[in-house]
């Protein structure tokens, strides 16, 4: 085992008079760790914080304001210290700074806007062109628009190396007329148009190492909330029928929209990343005119599956301000539906102001099977599950097992439910198969409106079938009968059973 003190740590979102919320910073370690390493911190407080693995429990020891505690490199981890931001540590490989051997270092370009993503994406072509390679983006701050993947290249950010997303939206390519289609719902959200990181028809491409991509969501959204122009929508990454791609050891943060979306895709990986993303508090819209209310919510989601097959989410670090994985099928790229299918997300730490693990809102039609939410860790939710089906798909298949929360106010919901204002709404979803097992929630606060889990089915021809609820344990009590008050089944049900 080696020993290691901290690197430094980065602040996200610290307070700012521009500001008109409090914000809620957070803390972000990205030490160099070895298989298992011993790592010691100094922290502001007396009292010991509470650790959270993504493995499990994690050995800690706390004595006079130091706290030491055993990592691994693929294991992230969260401190919460009494009164304090939280501290997430995301250990990286020794190694993973360095440039893989044989990769071509990118050499800034000078450009009239000074932005270096047509660079970085011609540097990419040229290595696709000749077969594939890796491009190696040394530690500095590179201003971007839009960065385009290319197919067999990977795309490496050295340890300290930064995209930084312009403030300018005009400078982002927009799609083109057709490819956002309009008979959407007028609840749904229509998508952005804009993104940072473009994985588009790409194929066996890959973004790695230890470096950063930021897209000032933050600011974009003070500089534009509740203004007659609005928000851009803009996300920090998309794949669009992308295929065999694969996301390592990067940091996501501070995006203006849903961080990442994966649609239409197939067999995409991402291992070992850190999703940073801005939490407000609560009532931080309160300083809106009315005519921005219904931006109120930040909508800054983590990675979202839509109409994709086969994506797997590992050993990261998800802190959002909406939801941190949402599986969807929205057909907001050209109405192209597909279904849904092998979705695997284990091993996270999971911090969000939403829900963490959710299939949903947007469920535009098609089958959504075999979605597979297990061993993760949640310090901090509203909800810890929702199945909340607005639209019209055929559930089936969805386990969530062996989950640990340690502070949530509501459990799960799994509901067939209308759009809100939608008139004539004629597609709606139907469950058969459902599982959830092995759920601890440490501190359940069952606090204001709404506190209770739900299976509610929507009327005999669209129902909710087959669920098995075992050892969920709700706070200081197990879930031990259907009749329990901290659970609502309506009369749209059919074989909830609870072990």
């Amino acid at each position: 085992m080696n020993d290691s003190t901290a690197d430094p740590i980065e602040r996200f979102f610290p307070p700012h008079p521009s500001f008109l919320y409090e914000r809620i910073p957070v803390d972000l370690l990205c030490p160099n760790v070895e298989t298992d390493t011993l790592l010691h911190l100094k922290l502001e407080t007396k009292t010991a914080p509470e650790v959270f693995s993504a493995n499990g429990e994690v050995e800690a020891e706390f004595e006079d304001g130091h706290l030491s505690l055993q990592i691994r490199t693929d294991t992230p981890v969260a401190v919460k210290p009494e009164g304090k931001p939280f501290l997430l540590i995301k250990p990286q490989k020794p190694g993973g700074s360095r440039p893989p051997s044989g990769a071509e270092i990118f050499t800034p370009v000078a450009s009239e806007d000074g932005l270096q993503s047509e660079a970085i994406t011609q540097a990419m072509r040229t290595l696709s062109s000749r077969g594939g390679g890796v491009l190696s983006v040394p530690p500095g701050v590179y201003p971007v628009s839009t960065i385009e993947m290319q197919s067999h290249v990977t795309l490496h950010l050295q340890k300290g190396a930064v995209l930084e997303a312009t403030l300018d939206p005009d400078a982002y390519p927009v799609d083109p007329e057709g490819t956002l289609f309009e008979d959407l719902p007028n609840s749904l959200i229509p998508g952005p148009r804009r993104r940072v990181i473009y994985w588009y028809n790409c194929e066996y491409a890959a973004l790695t190492g230890c470096g950063m991509i930021t897209g000032q969501g933050s600011e974009y959204r003070r500089r534009t909330v509740g203004t007659p122009e609005g928000r851009p929508l803009i996300n920090l990454m998309k794949f669009v029928k992308a295929r065999q791609c694969r996301v390592e050891g990067v940091i996501l943060a501070d995006s203006e929209f849903w961080n990442t979306h994966v649609c239409l895709s197939q067999d995409i990986i991402f291992d070992s990343v850190a999703v940073i993303n801005e939490r407000p508090p609560r009532e931080w819209a309160a300083y809106l005119g009315d005519h921005a209310k219904s931006w109120f919510w930040n909508n800054t989601d983590g990675i979202n599956p839509d109409s994709s097959q086969r994506i797997v989410i590992r050993n990261c670090l998800l802190h959002t301000g909406d939801d941190c994985v949402a599986v969807k099928n929205t057909g907001t790229f050209r109405n192209e539906l597909r279904d849904i299918e092998e979705i695997e997300v284990h091993h996270n730490l999971m911090i969000c102001n939403t829900t963490p693990m959710k299939i949903g809102t947007e469920t535009r039609g098609g089958t959504v099977a075999s979605v597979h939410f297990h061993h993760n860790m949640i310090p901090f939710c509203s909800r810890m599950f929702a199945a909340e089906l607005k639209d019209g798909i055929t559930l089936k298949n969805l386990r969530v097992e062996n989950i640990t929360v340690a502070d949530c106010n509501r459990p799960f919901d799994l509901e067939i439910i209308p759009r809100q204002d939608e008139i004539d709404q004629k597609l709606f979803s139907h469950v058969n198969g459902v599982t959830l097992r092995n759920i601890d929630i440490r501190r359940y606060r069952n606090e204001g409106q709404y506190w209770q889990s739900h299976i509610r089915g929507l009327d005999p021809a669209h129902t909710i079938k087959n669920v098995i609820l075992s050892r969920i344990r709700l706070g200081a009590k197990d879930l031990n009968h259907l009749e329990d008050p901290d659970l609502v089944i309506n009369e749209f049900t059919d074989g909830v059973e609870l072990s």
